[in-house]
C-alpha cells in the first residue's frame, strides 16, 4: 500500500486543483526574494499551474526505482532489506506532499511563505521519522527470523574500527556510506548535515520579513 500511496496524493490532489480551476486566480507568486518580495510568479494559462504535481510525479518514479533496486540487492536479507525499502517510499510521500501542497495552497491560499516552509519541514521530518521507524523494526524482525549481517553492518550504520576504510560500500543501494568507528566520519557527517541547515536557515531568514 505504501508503494501506491505517492500516486495517489498525485492524482487527489490533481483532482481537487480541477475541481477548484474556477478559484485559481490568473497570477500568483510561487517565489520570494529577500525581505519576502514576490520575485517569481505562475499563470493560470499554459501549463505552469501543472508543474509541481509533473515534479512530484518524476521524484516518485525515481524514488520507486530506487526501492526496486533496493528490493533486488536485498534478496540475501529480505527482512531487513523491506525497511529500507519503506525508507524510500516514505521519503517519496514527503516529497509528494511537498508538492501537492505547493501546487495547490499557493494558487488557492497564498499562504505565508513561513507558513508553507513550516508545513513542508513537518512534513518530511514526519516522513523521515516513520522511515527510519520502518528501518528499525525491519531490524528487530531480521533478527527474529536468523538474519545475519556482514561484518561492521547494523541496522542503520556501519562501524568497524579494524576497518581502515572511512568510506565503504552501502549494505543496500548504490553509493558509500561512513565506517562511524573512525572519528573523521562524524565531521564529515557534521559538514553534510551543515549545509542543508544554512540554506534552510538562509530562507528563513529571507522570507521573516513576509
Amino acid at each position: 500500500m505504501l508503494r501506491w500511496l505517492s500516486p495517489l496524493l498525485l492524482i487527489l490532489g490533481l483532482l481537487v486543483l480541477l475541481l477548484l480551476w474556477g478559484r485559481v486566480p490568473e497570477v500568483w507568486p510561487v517565489h520570494w526574494g529577500p525581505g519576502g518580495q514576490p520575485d517569481g510568479w505562475s499563470h493560470k494559462e499554459g501549463v505552469t499551474a501543472f508543474l509541481p504535481f509533473l515534479l512530484g510525479a518524476l521524484v516518485w518514479a525515481a524514488l520507486e526505482a530506487v526501492a526496486l533496486f533496493v528490493v533486488r540487492q536485498g534478496k540475501a536479507l529480505p527482512v531487513l532489506s523491506s525497511g529500507y525499502v519503506a525508507m524510500v517510499r516514505w521519503v517519496a510521500v514527503a516529497i509528494v506532499l511537498a508538492t501537492v501542497y505547493t501546487g495547490l495552497a499557493l494558487p488557492l491560499l497564498q499562504p505565508p511563505v513561513t507558513v508553507s516552509v513550516a508545513v513542508i519541514l513537518l512534513g518530511v521530518g514526519l516522513a523521515c521519522a516513520l522511515g527510519f521507524w520502518s528501518i528499525l523494526d525491519a531490524a528487530r524482525k531480521s533478527r527474529e527470523a536468523g538474519e545475519e549481517l556482514p561484518e561492521g553492518y547494523g541496522a542503520l550504520a556501519y562501524k568497524n574500527p579494524d576497518d581502515p576504510r572511512i568510506f565503504v560500500p552501502k549494505l543496500f543501494g548504490m553509493g558509500q556510506t561512513l565506517n562511524f568507528a573512525h572519528p573523521s566520519a562524524w565531521l564529515i557527517l557534521a559538514v553534510i548535515l551543515a549545509l542543508p541547515a544554512l540554506v534552510i536557515g538562509s530562507v528563513l531568514l529571507a522570507t521573516a520579513g513576509r
